[in-house]
């Protein structure tokens, strides 16, 4: 059986509304951070994660009253590898 490489999915994007999902595949245990950055790298929401490890789905409600926009989205794992992607949130 082939292991896949570990990672972060964060669905649906585009967003529509305040909830978006992180998918974990094959990741450590442990304390993940969640930025979501502007385009001018302010940060707009932060908020830490623990992971129990292995495959798992993790909703994370945004603030109500973000702005319909192009953010980067930033996950910092437990060993402080980050990864990031462009996320876009269209509100109505």
């Amino acid at each position: 059986m082939i292991n896949e490489k570990p990672y972060v999915k964060v669905y649906p994007n585009p967003v529509q509304g305040n909830t978006i999902n992180l998918q974990f595949t094959n990741e450590p245990a442990g304390r993940y951070t969640l930025r979501l950055l502007s385009t001018n790298g302010q940060i707009i929401f932060s908020k830490n994660i623990s992971h129990p490890g292995g495959n798992c789905n993790q909703p994370v409600n945004l603030p109500a009253n973000i702005a319909s926009a192009a953010y980067q989205i930033e996950i910092v794992n437990p060993d402080k590898a980050r990864q990031s992607q462009m996320l876009f949130i269209k509100n109505k």
